[in-house]
Formats: structure tokens, C-alpha cells, sequence
């Protein structure tokens, strides 16, 4: 935001926001939307705008989806090793960030 944040933080940065400014540069309403998980959902991926800027939605899902299929087969030698697939397929989503050139935060 203006050169001075690579992230919006709600609570402080005064600086951004009214009086100091004629308008909020940030915000502390956050933008909030409600789905429902059915049977028929795999997977929810929670990401950080770091991870947003350089994977669309689309893209995040087929690498997951891929993923997966690669890791279904070693499934129970993870688990027996202590590794979830949903902690080595995090760690994919955000190993493609970096490798896409994001410069933002990514979680």
C-alpha cells in the first residue's frame, strides 16, 4: 500500500487512515463470504494473498488435484512417517509460489 506495506493490517499503521489521510488506505472491515462444504469437496485451500497473486484459483486446484494423485499411492508410508498429505501439499502450494515469483507473504 502506497509503497509502505506489502500486506494490509487492519488494527494499526495509523498513518493509512483517517484523520491522518482525507480516506482509509486499509481497512479493518474485513471482506467475508460463506460456502458450504459438501461430501463432494476434496479439499478447502486457505492462502495467503502471496499465494493468490501469481496462482489463480484454477490452477491451485489442478495442482492439488495432481499432487494428490501422485501422493495416493505412498499415502500410508506418509502417515506411517508421521506426514500428512495436507502438510507436504501446503508445502507444494507454496514452494510453486516462490518458484512463480511471489514477493509477498505465503501461507
Amino acid at each position: 500500500v502506497n509503497g509502505m506495506l506489502a500486506m494490509t493490517r487492519a488494527l494499526g499503521d495509523h498513518m493509512l487512515k483517517m484523520p491522518m489521510l482525507p480516506n482509509d488506505v486499509v481497512s479493518n472491515v474485513p471482506d467475508i463470504t460463506s460456502t458450504d462444504v459438501t461430501k463432494q469437496d476434496s479439499f478447502i485451500i486457505l492462502a495467503c494473498d502471496g499465494v493468490w497473486d501469481v496462482i489463480n484459483d484454477q490452477q491451485a486446484v489442478q495442482l492439488v488435484l495432481e499432487s494428490m494423485r501422485e501422493l495416493t499411492p505412498i499415502a500410508r508410508q506418509l502417515e506411517a512417517d508421521g506426514r500428512s498429505m495436507a502438510e507436504i501439499l501446503a508445502r507444494m502450494l507454496v514452494e510453486e509460489a516462490l518458484a512463480r515469483g511471489s514477493n509477498d507473504n505465503i501461507s
